[in-house]
Parts: structure tokens; sequence; C-alpha cells
């Protein structure tokens, strides 16, 4: 598909939107992806430890904390955080 998934917080809206959303956790299907004229994404991230074996850790016995993606939230989660960017973009009173 010919199109690029931009993170919601720069709101990338036009006129005329209508959201799809998928509750597989490889997106939507292709037959319903190629209809669309642009994509979102929520970014997600979740700490974890690194495994490398570095001396530091091996004396210290400390795991490293490293940043990794993740698919944490659900979908419902996830379309409320997409209307509530929507919202904001398009000046809706609360």
């Amino acid at each position: 598909l010919p199109h690029k998934s931009y993170p919601i917080h720069t709101r990338p809206f036009s006129s005329d939107v209508c959201f799809l959303l998928s509750k597989d956790k490889r997106g939507l299907p292709v037959s319903h992806a190629r209809i669309c004229d642009s994509y979102v994404h929520v970014p997600q991230i979740c700490f974890d430890a690194d495994d490398s074996d570095t001396d530091a850790q091996l004396n210290t016995l400390e795991k490293i904390p490293r940043i990794i993606q993740s698919t944490l939230l659900e979908t419902a989660t996830i379309y409320s955080i997409v209307l509530h960017h929507f919202s904001a973009w398009a000046n809706y009173n609360e």
C-alpha cells in the first residue's frame, strides 16, 4: 500500500474523515486498507530490561532499562485517543 501511517499526535486530518479500526494485531485487512487515503497510529512503548552480558551488569546484577515497541492498549482505548486528537484538531467544544 502506498500510504504512510502518521503518529496521532501530529493530527494529520483533512476535512472529511472516517475511522476504520481493527482488533487484529496485524492491522486492517488489505481489502479495507485499500480504500483509505491515509493512516494514523497511536505510538506505544514500554520499558524492558536489556539482556546483554556487559561487565557492569554481571558485577551489579542490575538490568539496564530500554524502551521497546509494544501493543498494550485495547482497541477502544486507542479509538478514544484518536477521537480526542480529532476533536481537538476540529475545535469541538466539550
